[in-house]
């Protein structure tokens, strides 16, 4: 993994230092049809953002950071 630190990818480093699971799950692929907005809000009033793939089903640094931790054995 790259060694920028972020919220992700030291989520996924501490699952990884247990037994590496066989799957990723997101609810949801992209932030177009997020249910998260609607019943969280951010306290600086920014969007949610919280899936891997923008409104616009592009890839977010997030993405990256999934895709890293699964091609890692």
């Amino acid at each position: 993994m790259a060694s920028l630190p972020s919220a992700p990818r030291i989520i996924f480093e501490a699952i990884g230092a247990g037994k590496r699971p066989e799957a990723v799950l997101t609810w949801g692929i992209s932030d177009k049809h997020t249910w998260v907005p609607v019943w969280f809000s951010r306290t600086d009033g920014m969007p949610n953002r919280p899936l891997p793939l923008d409104a616009d089903y592009k890839p977010k640094p997030m993405m990256q950071v999934i895709q890293d931790f699964c091609a890692e054995q």
